[in-house]
């Protein structure tokens, strides 16, 4: 839950497992192997849902909504949207938006 609710800030899986009182490693491996995914994964699987919904709701532009989402790099998230969707966002926002 304080995952979904926090997604857009910089986070890392060592700095939240010494928030809840965890071991870091023993955090990351229970989390793979009840998600089935890495954190850094899952972070980014986050953004990219709330991406989709920015994209198809909105009218921001990729780069407003790679920065709204936390990523300093807007290519950078064009890379990680295009690697977890297979297309890349303005594909996406133009076949939504007409």
């Amino acid at each position: 839950r304080y995952m979904q609710e926090h997604y857009r800030e910089k986070m890392q899986l060592q700095e939240l497992a010494q928030r809840f009182n965890l071991n870091a490693v023993y955090f990351g491996q229970q989390f793979k192997r009840e998600l089935g995914c890495s954190f850094n994964d899952y972070v980014h699987r986050l953004r990219i849902e709330e991406a989709q919904k920015l994209l198809r709701r909105t009218d921001m532009k990729v780069a407003e909504i790679a920065a709204f989402l936390g990523y300093h790099d807007s290519d950078y998230f064009t890379n990680k949207y295009k690697t977890l969707t297979g297309e890349l966002p303005s594909v996406y926002k133009s076949r939504w938006q007409g």
